[in-house]
């Protein structure tokens, strides 16, 4: 029997294997460390994802409120909350 060999998808547009096999080893407690300081990666709950997302909103429009600000928002439609 020949062993699977992973392919990207044609539809995909990000293809190198080299990188993406390299990624994909990365484990679960290693995801959020990263080179970057201007980037910050944070591994939640799927259940949790809604609640931050939902504070996230209310701050940005509480800060642009407290400092006469305008918001100007761009989101997700249809959007269930």
């Amino acid at each position: 029997m020949k062993t699977f060999e992973f392919q990207p998808s044609q539809h995909v547009p990000f293809r190198d294997k080299e990188v993406l096999d390299r990624v994909r080893k990365i484990k679960r407690e290693d995801f959020e460390k990263h080179p970057n300081p201007n980037l910050k990666v944070k591994v939640v709950k799927d259940f949790d994802v809604w609640f931050l997302f939902m504070m996230d909103i209310f701050f940005r429009i509480k800060e642009a409120m407290e400092a006469g600000e305008r918001l100007v928002m761009i989101l997700p439609q249809p959007w269930p909350l």
